[in-house]
């Protein structure tokens, strides 16, 4: 019963986030897309087992139910809030250390393997420097 009431109590959170920013489908589906980076949805959807069914709901600009809120925000390993917001909240870097991690994931992100491998690399390379 305490699981049912809770699970209740955060879907009126959701509801009432959605309401307070006025989110639309269409930005709901940007934002999933976003996240999703240059994998097409229903391979990406497949992979993660997300049914097609929800990605099709999504693709088409509806905003999903809660389980599915769930799901998507384990699978793309972000807060059903940035899902919803677009923003995470707890960030905690300066604007330069922003800059870098974005440019970071966009390399990671992109289909471009042999700069990925680099990248990878030479993290690996850096980060030994420094735990030595």
């Amino acid at each position: 019963m305490i699981i049912i009431q809770t699970v209740n109590k955060f879907h009126r959170f959701i509801e009432r986030r959605q309401t307070d920013m006025k989110l639309t489908g269409k930005q709901f589906r940007d934002q999933i897309l976003k996240l999703i980076g240059n994998e097409q949805p229903l391979a990406w959807a497949k992979k993660h087992k997300i049914k097609k069914e929800v990605m099709d709901t999504i693709l088409r600009g509806s905003i999903s139910d809660l389980p599915d809120l769930f799901k998507l925000s384990r699978a793309l390993r972000t807060t059903i809030d940035e899902l919803l917001t677009g923003m995470k909240l707890d960030k905690c870097y300066s604007a330069e250390e922003q800059e870098y991690i974005d440019k970071v994931v966009s390399v990671l992100r992109s289909k471009h393997e042999a700069s990925k491998a680099s990248l990878k690399d030479a993290i690996k390379v850096y980060y030994c420097l420094i735990c030595e």
